[in-house]
């Protein structure tokens, strides 16, 4: 569970001119207390950013909400680009497409004053029954001129506040077209103009602000990218040494990177990257996946992180059309070689509007009636030969990768269907090896028991069905 950058800009914005604000998080399946919450704070807007993985959902709550709540509901964010229609849903009144700030603070001086909202651009808007489809707003936000985020939007929410964490987000967009990545439905909205950052100075003025506030224990940089250009990476990372020094995690860029931007990595705080590598099989990353970066680019990328002790995870993709179990076991010397410090595991998600999605080797594989689930750790989309050992395998690779006495063992096991075994063992290595970067080992142990649970594919596999039973019917009634 992460805090949703997009909503700690919008209620910075949204406060900042008179707005009151509040975030309501359905955490371990708690939707009843969150509704409850909800119903408490008489909201006169509520909003949803929507993830694909989150729609099923939304819809659910929004028609709940339907019940008792007469005002509008809107949605905006990655989803609702991919999916322009969204608000035919019965459950949706407005629909924001593009960058949301300033859409929703006029949207909400609008509904303070009681004035007609249907004109405002960027907002799709129902009205008698009718769809209203108004023009994007006409410029790109201007990143500097953005209030700092709201910090204090999550911090009495228990999960955040015993994180000791902060996030910022330092640009928007990113320059590639994975074929598995929504960005590049945005570039294709919004043209590469939309790929941009904020001044390092501006970028550095915020973490410092914050930090003298809250007093974290580490930063947390959710930018696809941590850098589009090795100047601004050299200038921002001199300033964050100077003036941060705070232990930071953030996506590593594949690309023109030199050995002297590395040990720079290095040298501005215990640095801990996310390494998107995705699969050991150059040819498929290349041609399945549109990601243009060769192996041995990784190797020496690698190579230099762990000469400057920087930290990184090497991500690994499952669930990609025509997977085996050899190839996947013939993968693990590759992630070995990298030395990464944990190997995270995915099930790719087959978005809408994404390219991959419409490969034929996709379309022939893809299970009908496997959603989007909450989660990318729970469940395969595609109807593989091998998907029940795949499935098991990717929620024991990282042991795998890390302790080769392992391999045969549990690579015999992962034939069996013995799903809480496997996910038990995935989630006491996701808590204790990837997240314990972030929380000491007795908060693993809370985080684990509170939250990890409602992750185990056989405690969700009901209540997945009953959300998307429940979520059809509220449609066909409304």
């Amino acid at each position: 569970m992460s805090e949703f950058i997009s909503y700690m800009s919008l209620s910075a914005v949204l406060k900042q001119a008179g707005h009151e604000v509040a975030v309501f998080v359905d955490s371990g399946g708690q939707s009843e207390r969150m509704q409850e919450q909800l119903r408490g704070f008489e909201p006169d807007l509520i909003g949803f950013s929507l993830m694909t993985a989150s729609v099923a959902w939304a819809l659910e709550q929004a028609g709940r909400i339907k019940r008792w709540f007469d005002g509008p509901i809107i949605v905006g964010g990655v989803h609702a680009h991919i999916d322009p229609e969204f608000i035919r849903h019965p459950q949706i009144d407005i629909q924001c497409i593009g960058e949301g700030e300033y859409v929703l603070r006029d949207l909400a001086d609008c509904l303070s004053r009681g004035d007609a909202y249907d004109h405002l651009p960027g907002l799709s808007v129902k009205r008698n029954g009718q769809v209203i489809v108004n023009p994007a707003a006409a410029e790109l936000i201007e990143l500097d001129q953005l209030p700092y985020l709201d910090q204090e939007l999550y911090a009495e929410l228990p999960y955040f506040r015993e994180r000791r964490s902060l996030v910022f987000k330092l640009g928007r967009g990113c320059p590639f077209r994975c074929a598995f990545c929504a960005n590049a439905v945005d570039l294709d909205l919004f043209g590469p103009r939309y790929v941009r950052k904020m001044s390092p100075q501006r970028a550095i003025a915020e973490i410092e602000h914050a930090v003298a506030r809250h007093q974290p224990r580490e930063v947390r940089l959710h930018d696809e990218n941590l850098w589009n250009s090795n100047a601004w990476l050299r200038e921002f990372l001199q300033l964050y040494k100077a003036r941060v020094n705070l232990p930071y995690a953030a996506a590593f860029r594949f690309g023109p990177i030199q050995e002297a931007d590395v040990r720079l990595l290095g040298e501005a705080g215990k640095a801990y990257l996310i390494f998107a590598v995705e699969c050991a099989d150059e040819e498929e990353r290349r041609s399945v996946l549109n990601k243009q970066v060769s192996n041995a680019h990784i190797v020496q990328a690698a190579e230099w992180l762990r000469r400057y002790n920087v930290t990184f995870c090497a991500t690994a993709l499952f669930g990609l059309p025509g997977e085996t179990v050899a190839a996947r076991v013939r993968d693990l010397a590759f992630y070995r070689r990298l030395g990464a410090g944990f190997v995270s595991t995915a099930f790719i998600s087959y978005l809408p509007g994404a390219a991959i999605s419409t490969q034929p080797a996709v379309r022939d594989a893809l299970l009908d009636g496997v959603g989007f689930g909450k989660s990318f750790h729970r469940e395969m989309s595609l109807d593989l030969p091998e998907r029940l050992q795949l499935t098991n395998l990717k929620k024991v690779y990282n042991v795998m990768v890390r302790y080769p006495a392992m391999q045969r063992p549990l690579l015999w096991l992962t034939r069996f269907p013995i799903p809480v075994l496997f996910d038990l063992i995935f989630l006491v290595n996701y808590y204790f090896g990837f997240d314990l970067n972030k929380v000491g080992a007795r908060q693993a142990l809370k985080l684990l028991w509170r939250y990890g649970l409602s992750e185990m594919s056989w405690l969700n596999s009901r209540a997945a069905k009953s959300r998307r039973r429940d979520a059809l019917a509220s449609e066909s009634s409304s």
